[in-house]
């Protein structure tokens, strides 16, 4: 079994497919990410963030994914994926409140959130989530 991204006590590193993150060689092609380069931006932050209600329509709970991560003063530019058992989804989540739509993060200066369902249930999703030291321009 290869795992695509592990997230260690050192940070987290990231393979491409076919390759596990945990045991391959840093040749240029295997790892697609690795927190302890020098040469990239600096993580502030990251972790797995577990599925929460996020509010309440017409006595229905709506869930979402929600991570936390300190104030930089600014929205950060943020990874966030679906974290399904050993399976990291690039970007695109699904299962969303318009099935078959899917949905995009939403990135705030102190959190990011995706919401995942509408109904009385928590369906166990979670997310993988990185936070750079990178500012992203306010619209």
């Amino acid at each position: 079994m290869s795992r695509r991204a592990v997230l260690r006590s050192a940070g987290l590193r990231v393979a491409a497919a076919g390759f596990d993150a945990e045991t391959a060689t840093d040749d240029g092609h295997a790892i697609t990410f690795d927190s302890s380069w020098t040469d990239i931006a600096k993580i502030s932050a990251g972790g797995i963030a577990s599925e929460v209600v996020v509010g309440n329509v017409s006595g229905t709970d709506i869930f979402g994914v929600r991570a936390f991560y300190p104030n930089l003063g600014y929205k950060p530019f943020i990874e966030i994926r679906q974290l399904s058992g050993a399976t990291v989804s690039d970007d695109f989540w699904t299962g969303m409140a318009n099935p078959g739509t899917g949905a995009y993060a939403t990135v705030e200066a102190t959190q990011a959130s995706v919401t995942v369902v509408g109904g009385p249930t928590n369906s166990g999703l979670q997310a993988l989530f990185v936070v750079y030291q990178i500012p992203v321009p306010s619209q």
